[in-house]
């Protein structure tokens, strides 16, 4: 009943309904870089079967809108940042579907999209550009065991 009402509901939905995997994605994508994706997966699997089950389920099938969410979750950013809330997990979305955007599964047409992509397969194309900086102390801590956990 009043002018942008309803963009705030759906900017404020699509934080969670996009944005979750979006988080989902770059946890995953971290646990393959740092090479501990079969634990973290074995973890997930016991202490949080549902949340797993939905990454297995709905994260393969997002190359094919990535292009589009990214633009809604730097719109999201925007309009958090307006009220006073950080832009920048929703920037950081924006950056992941930007990633599962330049995978080969991203030129499928959500009709089309493969069903029988794994959910490693979407996450090890998604790591496998991964830009690791030359001298990071913090990816080598933890690649060397030295990392606090």
């Amino acid at each position: 009943d009043t002018v942008g009402r309803a963009s705030a509901i759906k900017m404020c939905y699509a934080s969670v309904t996009k944005g979750t995997p979006a988080l989902w994605l770059a946890q995953l994508a971290a646990a393959e870089a740092l090479g501990v994706s079969e634990e973290l997966a074995a973890e997930l699997r016991d202490s949080r079967p549902e949340v797993y089950e939905a990454m297995e389920k709905g994260l393969p099938r997002l190359p094919a809108n990535a292009f589009r969410w990214m633009g809604e979750m730097e719109e999201i950013g925007t309009t958090f940042a307006g009220v006073g809330v950080s832009p920048g997990f929703h920037e950081a979305s924006a950056e992941m579907y930007r990633l599962l955007s330049e995978t080969p599964f991203a030129s499928e047409a959500p009709e089309e999209i493969d069903q029988s992509r794994t959910l490693q397969q979407t996450v090890a194309a998604v790591a496998a550009q991964l830009e690791v900086p030359e001298a990071s102390e913090t990816h080598s801590a933890f690649r060397h065991g030295s990392g606090q956990a």
